[in-house]
């Protein structure tokens, strides 16, 4: 096996420096010893200052992972305080929406049943007309009364007594036969042939029945 020789890499820069210090007469001591030492002293000085800062540097590092790290902590923290917010959000949002929907029947509810409280009907006509409705009953010489038990409400105009306050009536001297509270009410001579009913108290009108026969 041959190993092929390599011969030294030396440069004339080299051979220079070493004559030099030959010529100077110091080989291990000297002024270029001293130079180096000096040089060497100031580099380990430089290292450790390198040393210090890369420490300093280190520590800081590591305080300001540790406050990331914290950070990360309290952020993935409220993240789960927002979703649980969001949450009762949604909760509180179909909760209200329940509420609302039960809300608004209860209003239907309440205003279907108020409509019929103040739902009235009244009819008016001569005996003869009455009487072929069935709103009237008796025979030939029996006085003709009002047939509560029979009667056909769709013979009669439906109203709202809260916003029935007055009727037109084709005649000059009407007649009211049904149960309603007279006192509450007014009829005036409009014409020869007409009549106005006014109802002064519609509460007390209506109280002790919700249909007006008027007979004329």
């Amino acid at each position: 096996m041959n190993i092929p020789f390599s011969p030294p890499d030396i440069s004339e820069l080299e051979i220079q420096y070493v004559a030099d210090a030959m010529r100077s007469g110091w080989i291990t001591t000297g002024p270029r010893t001293k130079e180096l030492e000096k040089k060497l002293a100031g580099r380990n000085d430089q290292l450790a200052k390198m040393s210090k800062i890369i420490k300093y540097l280190n520590e800081e590092i590591a305080k300001k992972e540790a406050t990331i790290n914290q950070l990360m902590e309290e952020l993935s923290q409220k993240n789960a305080d927002i979703a649980n917010l969001h949450t009762n959000i949604n909760n509180l949002n179909t909760t209200i929406g329940n509420m609302q929907v039960e809300a608004e029947l209860q209003k239907q509810e309440i205003a279907a049943q108020s409509a019929n409280m103040n739902t009235v009907y009244y009819i008016m006509g001569d005996k003869k007309t009455l009487k072929s409705k069935g709103v009237l009953e008796g025979g030939l010489l029996q006085k003709k009364k009002v047939n509560y038990s029979n009667l056909d409400m769709s013979m009669f105009t439906k109203a709202d007594m809260r916003n029935l306050r007055s009727i037109s009536i084709p005649s000059g001297s009407p007649q009211i036969i049904s149960g309603v509270n007279t006192s509450a009410c007014t009829i005036n001579k409009t014409g020869k042939n007409s009549s106005e009913l006014v109802i002064t108290d519609p509460t007390a009108f209506w109280s002790s029945s919700k249909v007006l026969v008027v007979k004329y």
